[in-house]
């Protein structure tokens, strides 16, 4: 099944700034929100937390009465125009407004990750697109920057998925809903993201895959240092490194490499499960005396990953002792 993750977690990432709360409700809802956005990622837990928020604003709204009824249940059942036209009823401000959408959408992502055979449930997948269509809908009651980029999120994250359920094969239908995340987030972060999408789902040319790996970098290094992931940094170098090589260009993917392993060496205390690869990539286009030192770091690396690839750890065994004689 395809999705819509870009981190190297088991969960779709959810890429974007934390923002202040600002429905004014009771201390219930906030609590349950704040926990919800801390434990996501357990999604069992932070689906229960983000229901109880979402009681507390229906609730408000007088869409339901009580603490009876199963709010699992509520989504499944209650048409998105009832809640709409509570909304409208309260004349609720923009702010909270995006408050109860974000709330949804939140809760939205839970129910796209919480089927551990990574197929929804029928049931799932109805709230899904339920949580999904309501949130877009109060979203585009407004326009403020915040509300905007609350739209793009939803764009990139949950459309395409969607589409792709629909339309396995249409990849470039899934694409369009990349480019419509930007209508609303043009950021370098966001142009990164989906070119990276792009990458993933559309064929290119070498030379198209190496000019779309180009922008990739420079988009990601005009984005101000502070917020800036490092390990992002390096991934994308060796990317770019990677179409190098494939074009006949050894020195400036070796150039690239060395910065990327220089990375690795300077965070050894963040491994990460793409280390050995960078030290491989760099070995692969070195020297034999350059190269040895790398895969046996590689190797050693790699001990670390107890879920890593068994034929991976053999691929650079191989190598070395190809070079060692």
């Amino acid at each position: 099944m395809y999705t819509s993750a870009v981190s190297s977690g088991s969960c779709n990432a959810i890429s974007c700034s934390e923002r202040t709360i600002a429905f004014s409700l009771d201390d219930q809802f906030r609590i349950s929100y704040d926990q919800g956005r801390k434990t996501y990622g357990q999604m069992t837990v932070s689906r229960d937390h983000f229901l109880e928020a979402l009681r507390s604003l229906y609730c408000s709204l007088d869409i339901i009465n009580g603490d009876s009824l199963a709010m699992d249940h509520v989504i499944l059942t209650t048409d998105k125009d009832v809640v709409l036209q509570a909304v409208r009823n309260r004349n609720l401000s923009e702010e909270d407004r995006f408050q109860l959408a974000s709330t949804l959408r939140w809760l939205g992502h839970c129910y796209q990750n919480i089927d551990t055979t990574r197929c929804l449930s029928q049931d799932n997948l109805t709230r899904f697109h339920n949580l999904y269509h309501l949130a877009e809908k109060l979203l585009l009651l407004g326009d403020s920057k915040e509300t905007r980029l609350e739209l793009a999120e939803l764009y990139y994250n949950a459309y395409p998925f969607m589409h792709q359920l629909e339309n396995p094969e249409d990849r470039i239908g899934a694409y369009h809903w990349y480019e419509k995340a930007m209508e609303y987030n043009s950021s370098n972060a966001m142009q990164v993201r989906v070119l990276n999408m792009k990458l993933r789902l559309l064929p290119f040319s070498p030379n198209e895959r190496l000019d779309l790996q180009r922008q990739v970098l420079s988009l990601y290094l005009e984005i101000p240092e502070c917020e800036r992931d490092p390990f992002l940094v390096a991934m994308y170098r060796n990317n770019l490194a990677q179409c190098l090589i494939l074009q006949g260009n050894p020195a400036e993917a070796k150039a690239l490499l060395k910065e990327t392993v220089a990375y690795c060496e300077e965070n050894h205390e963040k491994y990460h499960s793409y280390f050995p690869l960078f030290y491989f990539n760099l070995a692969m286009i070195s020297e034999n005396e350059e190269a040895i030192p790398l895969l046996r770091t590689a190797l050693e690396l790699c001990k670390k990953n107890e879920k890593g690839s068994e034929a991976y750890k053999l691929k650079i065994q191989e190598a070395l002792s190809k070079l060692e004689g």
